[in-house]
């Protein structure tokens, strides 16, 4: 499985998932700056990646966030909890998924005052491959 067609099975995923209205796949600072976002909104961000042995190793960032209303507290922890719902739903997919060979997730809650008026969860996320053999790369004959 490649960078690519990780890139679309995150992007599938979070375009059929019923409580998302809004996906991007980018940086996050690009993400922030887009005006008129529907909630719940997700930004998958690529970071690195790494081998280990026979496995490779991408690592992401995927905010998930649900507008907030300062006036009613409750919406804050309204807001993680319903965030933290999405992001479990992805955690099982990609768990399930029979190319990825493990799924290492944390999840931290926020709250954000830059734009929109938002709280959620960031789910970094360490998705591991295997490191397939590649006849057509490396010779074999040597």
């Amino acid at each position: 499985m490649t960078l690519t067609q990780l890139r679309i099975l995150f992007l599938n995923f979070f375009s059929k998932h019923k409580q998302v209205n809004h996906c991007v796949y980018g940086d996050l600072s690009d993400y922030v700056a887009i005006p008129d976002k529907l909630y719940y909104s997700i930004n998958i961000q690529y970071n690195n990646s790494n081998v280990s042995g026979k496995y490779i190793n991408h690592n992401y960032t995927i905010t998930v966030s649900d507008l907030m209303k300062l006036d009613i507290p409750e919406t804050e922890h309204s807001a993680i909890s319903n965030c933290m719902e999405i992001a479990k739903d992805f955690i099982a997919y990609l768990s399930y998924n029979d190319d990825i060979s493990s799924v290492n997730p944390s999840i931290q809650p926020f709250r954000q005052a830059t734009g929109d008026i938002t709280a959620g969860v960031v789910l970094g996320i360490n998705v591991q491959l295997f490191l397939p053999f590649n006849e057509c790369a490396i010779p074999t004959n040597l």
